[in-house]
């Protein structure tokens, strides 16, 4: 089925959840601007499995999140993020186009491509490529894709045409056909339906309720510059239990004096 008015709001919402993850000074962005950035962790998540803020982050080149979160200036020469699947050999270029306001029948098209070529030319470039204008975050990972392309390992390239429309690029185009032989890229295309099942296939939150005296919480954070925090408490294995129960009343119970009633719970 294709994807309603609904749908696209709901990303939307999805969407601005994840800018605000981001912990970041929401009056210094437009609306749009926050939906647009937390499309891109929204899409990279799902598609990446990565869960770090921080590692998505290192993964985004966009000129414009470049500009708003990062304060630097970067020429993304028309690929919007790069992942390193290093293990399985894969690299992941994403190419995002988000809309601001829903037509059914809009779609991807061959032009989206077009406006990557400009990088993967360096990365096919037989002859070494001459970086020598290209802006520093980009370079890096153009490098670093040119460096796995001429090792011994066998490594895969996909690109992402990612967009919140209805309609993929063509099964069927010539530029397309010659394009993967000529690179040997495998190319996908993310549209509104994909986005709506990453969201559907993830379980509901599970919220539950517990108090702790401030000495049994310590907070690690990995560098002062990360915005990731992470949080080690000391809690007993019968809190353990009812924080993960699937009793909801339970799970908001903090006070409970009887632990018998964890007996059999799951």
């Amino acid at each position: 089925n294709m994807a309603n008015l609904n749908d696209f709001k709901l990303v939307n919402k999805r969407a601005l959840r994840y800018f605000n993850y981001l912990d970041l000074d929401s009056t210094e962005f437009k609306d749009i601007e926050k939906k647009r950035i937390g499309f891109y962790f929204l899409v990279l998540e799902s598609v990446t499995g990565i869960k770090d803020t921080d590692e998505i982050i290192f993964d985004i080149i966009d000129t414009n999140f470049c500009r708003l979160v990062l304060k630097e200036k970067n020429d993304d020469l028309g690929i919007d993020a790069v992942n390193f699947d290093k293990e399985n050999h894969v690299i992941n270029l994403f190419s995002f186009k988000y809309r601001e306001s829903f037509k059914k029948k809009s779609g991807q098209s061959v032009n989206n491509i077009s406006d990557s070529m400009k990088f993967l030319s360096f990365i096919t470039d037989e002859d070494d490529a001459d970086l020598s204008t290209v802006t520093k975050r980009t370079k890096q990972k153009i490098e670093e894709i040119i460096e796995y392309l001429n090792s011994d390992e066998i490594w895969t390239i996909n690109l992402f045409m990612v967009s919140n429309e209805n309609n993929p690029l063509p099964v069927e185009d010539t530029f397309l056909s010659q394009l993967k032989k000529m690179i040997d890229i495998n190319i996908e295309s993310i549209t509104l339906n994909s986005i709506i099942n990453f969201i559907a296939e993830r379980p509901d939150k599970v919220s539950s309720k517990i108090i702790f005296d401030a000495s049994s919480v310590m907070k690690y954070e990995e560098s002062e510059l990360s915005s990731s925090k992470s949080y080690l408490v000391s809690m007993t294995i019968l809190d353990l239990i009812r924080i993960t129960c699937i009793d909801k009343k339970l799970r908001d119970y903090y006070d409970i004096f009887d632990y018998s009633t964890l007996k059999d719970v799951e």
